[in-house]
């Protein structure tokens, strides 16, 4: 098997994380080579601007078969379109690597193929509320965390080589199971943005009738709903793609959201001060790393 430097890699979608990707992999040679693809022509031809690819293939037929890796780089309902054209046609040898932000629905349809794969299913925690390949940068994975979930059957020395190219993107690479990973990311991850469309529209409502409410935004409404600006087409990827979790996650955050209001209801202060102290020391923790 070819070492990491000796590799031909295929990316499939040339988006915000397909392009920074290939922005890293091209300008450290960390890989042999990469090949580009993107349904849409000038996304593809923007990626390529931004030197994320060495070369763009006109179609995915006459270069899946030459790859030793293909990342799938696109929407996680798309990527479970292409899983069955991808699947049949790369190599025994190769590998193929996903980047969706779910994953036991990826899983799923990957098991279901009618070949043996080398596959794993990785969600880098680098993206943003930007789209396309305008919101892709250099260095976008360094200090973040990789999650890799290979499918069962998977050559070792595939995982190992996922492995190497996650940590020479300067990421840690975290391996679990795909169903810890989507009961988690939909607490981090979907439920944000869950709570950024409840305010937004929120605030929206309460514009309705006093259209001064915009001039009162500050710093913390920003924050809270930014999130919200994201592509809706992944945002809806994220939540229909989960929502066993996502639903559960909300009831429970629901909850939370009672016991506060009693406790503010109540003036009782004593509880109060003990959740946002609470609140703000674990935050601390995390954010300071």
């Amino acid at each position: 098997m070819k070492g990491l430097n000796d590799m031909r890699v295929l990316i499939v979608g040339l988006g915000q994380i397909g392009a920074s990707l290939g922005m890293d992999l091209v300008r450290g040679r960390i890989v042999g080579e990469v090949m580009g693809f993107d349904a849409d022509r000038t996304v593809a031809g923007k990626a390529a601007g931004l030197g994320a690819v060495d070369t763009v293939a006109d179609s995915l037929d006459g270069v899946i078969g030459t790859a030793d890796l293909v990342v799938v780089a696109v929407p996680v309902r798309e990527i479970k379109k292409l899983v069955p054209v991808v699947g049949p046609h790369i190599r025994s040898d190769a590998a193929i690597l996903d980047v969706g932000s779910t994953k036991a629905e990826i899983l799923e349809t990957v098991s279901q193929l009618r070949r043996p794969v080398n596959y794993i299913g990785g969600h880098p925690l680098a993206g943003s509320e930007g789209c396309g390949p305008d919101a892709a940068g250099k260095g976008k994975f360094a200090g973040t965390t990789f999650v890799l979930i290979p499918l069962p059957g998977t050559e070792p020395r595939w995982i190992e080589l996922i492995e190497e190219l996650v940590t020479s993107l300067e990421a840690r690479p975290l391996t679990m199971a795909s169903e810890q990973h989507d009961q988690l990311i939909a607490v981090t991850s979907s439920l944000p943005y869950l709570l950024a469309i409840a305010l937004a529209q929120l605030a929206s409502t309460y514009a309705r009738e006093h259209a001064e409410l915009w001039d009162l935004v500050g710093g913390s409404f920003r924050s809270a709903t930014r999130v919200a600006t994201s592509s809706p087409d992944m945002t809806l990827d994220m939540f229909l793609t989960n929502r066993t979790n996502i639903v559960r996650a909300a009831s429970e955050m629901i909850n939370e959201l009672s016991r506060l209001s009693r406790f503010i209801d109540e003036g009782d202060e004593a509880s109060l001060r003990a959740l946002i102290e609470k609140a703000k020391s674990e935050m601390e923790v995390i954010q300071n790393g």
